[in-house]
């Protein structure tokens, strides 16, 4: 089990930072964030995935670009991000649409994703359906639905007959 090793009949938590370890003291690899030297797993510092031997950040986490061996956060709305300053926008986070490499924030009312437009919405946040490029509320106490007859009621509640209308 990945964090632990095999002492005689028991498991014994690895060092700090370590996936696996021959002892308490001697890890064999490292978890993501952390740099093997010398047996120990070392930080790598604040939002970096990997780095090298002298710490130096030499890929970051999603949110993150890599700047000068230091990981900077991408620009708000943006999930992932590369290229020179994280000026490349590959991914958005809910409620922002990438246009021309670039996460615009959707204009439209609850919408999760939107069109080129950003005030017509493609996909809408939990208890919303998309309906005339709008996010319309579901029915009270649904958790998701697709359409005010198409619906998940919310834990606890129920849809009564094959025709429910109402999650009570």
């Amino acid at each position: 089990m990945d964090g632990y090793f095999k002492k005689d009949t028991s498991c014994v938590a690895c060092p700090s930072g370590a996936l696996t370890c021959t002892a308490t003291d001697k890890a064999s690899t490292c978890r993501s964030g952390y740099t093997l030297i010398s047996g120990e797993c070392l930080s790598c510092g604040s939002n970096a995935a990997t780095c090298g031997p002298t710490l130096v950040s030499s890929n970051c986490l999603n949110g993150y670009y890599l700047t000068n061996g230091v990981c900077v956060a991408c620009a708000t709305g943006v999930a992932t991000c590369s290229g020179t300053a994280g000026a490349t926008h590959d991914s958005c986070k809910d409620g922002y649409s990438l246009l021309s490499s670039k996460c615009t924030k959707c204009t439209a009312t609850n919408a999760k994703t939107c069109t080129v437009e950003v005030a017509k919405a493609t996909a809408c946040i939990d208890g919303y359906y998309v309906s005339a490029d709008k996010c319309v509320a579901c029915i009270a106490n649904a958790k998701t639905c697709t359409s005010a007859t198409s619906f998940v009621c919310k834990d606890g509640y129920s849809g009564i007959g094959s025709s429910a209308t109402t999650c009570t």
